[in-house]
């Protein structure tokens, strides 16, 4: 009898043991995510996540992917984020950025594309930024081969 009761002990004990283990990881991984992580929101130094953005001072919004089969239209396009400025910054921030080849800034509107630079940044993204300053209208940025069925680009409005 007294070997069973010991037993039971022992799974007792085992089982609580288990249990402050366990409460112990949550607890660590809590604080890890909660407090220690580096943060990534859209605040923060870098995108928050792979995408192309309009960057204003630190902050960073979102431009949605679109797929083309041509130069956009207004109505493909629909709602766009609005820039700030008529000198935009976009963070280009993706995992094959070549930007140099295959890639244009064109304006809706006026349907024609549109000079800019292109700069590297210490954080491991591009910067894009126009030559002169944007005329009110939807931009653009078109990156892709010109022989692909499908052309990712993403939009932003300048201006009311």
């Amino acid at each position: 009898m007294q070997s069973n009761s010991n037993k039971k002990i022992f799974i007792i004990i085992g089982a609580v043991l288990i249990g402050v283990v366990c409460l112990c990881c949550v607890a660590a991984v809590l604080v890890w995510v909660l407090i220690l992580k580096p943060s990534r929101t859209s605040t923060s130094q870098v995108p928050p996540y792979y995408g192309v953005f309009l960057k204003e001072e630190n902050n960073f919004k979102d431009l949605v992917t679109l797929e083309l089969v041509d130069y956009p239209t207004a109505s493909d396009i629909g709602s766009a984020p609005q820039a700030s400025s008529s000198s935009p910054v976009l963070a280009v921030y993706l995992q094959n950025a070549d930007l140099m080849s295959y890639a244009v800034l064109y304006s809706v509107n006026d349907q024609n594309t549109v000079d800019y630079n292109v700069a590297p940044t210490s954080q491991g993204y591009l910067e894009v930024t126009p030559v002169s300053q944007l005329y009110d209208g939807l931009y653009c940025l078109i990156q892709g081969d010109p022989l692909a069925s499908f052309i990712p680009a993403w939009c932003f409005q300048v201006g009311e």
